[in-house]
């Protein structure tokens, strides 16, 4: 689509023009809804019941790529998947689930992973501090601090500053009165 960008594009209609980056020639994009969700349907006997649960979840997209891959012939084929938001968790748990069934995968693409829903649940304030060894080794592993020793190192001193004042100051959470 023919855009204003990097300014703000103006409303439809869009020109179009052929993309030579675009993927849709040289893959097959297949994008799948969780059952029950956005324009997925029940199909045959099933019910809500054969999809309401993690288990039960997996196997639903589990049976669909199978028979997808099968019935297009396209076991050979370079493999992806793709999980976006909640789909991140399902994406770890599908290609575990398909992998142990044979299909092996050339690479996972976790988007806006959510990997703990207990940080999203209303009142509930997340212990920023448990998260500082892991900032410590980012900031390490792209240069934004000094190298002097290891990952490791920097790991434990993380730690190490989750303890005392620093420790206390987080611990009202998003109750502190400022």
């Amino acid at each position: 689509m023919v855009t204003d960008s990097p300014k703000a594009t103006g409303p439809a209609p869009f020109g179009v023009v052929p993309n030579q980056y675009s993927l849709l020639d040289k893959t097959d994009l297949v994008f799948i809804d969780a059952p029950l969700t956005g324009f997925s349907r029940l199909a045959g006997k099933g019910t809500v019941k054969d999809f309401a649960g993690v288990d039960e979840d997996v196997k639903a997209f589990e049976k669909f790529i199978t028979r997808y891959i099968t019935i297009n012939n396209r076991w050979n084929s370079p493999k992806f998947l793709f999980g976006e938001s909640y789909g991140t968790p399902r994406s770890a748990a599908l290609v575990a689930a398909l992998n142990n069934d044979g299909i092996e995968f050339n690479g996972v693409v976790l988007l806006s992973s959510v990997l703990n829903y207990n940080d999203m649940a209303p009142g509930y304030d997340a212990d920023s501090k448990v998260y500082l060894p892991s900032y410590a080794a980012i900031a390490w592993f792209y240069n934004k601090v000094p190298h002097t020793g290891t990952m490791k190192g920097v790991c434990g001193e993380g730690s190490a500053v989750c303890t005392g004042a620093y420790s206390e100051a987080l611990e009202p959470g998003g109750s502190a009165v400022l």
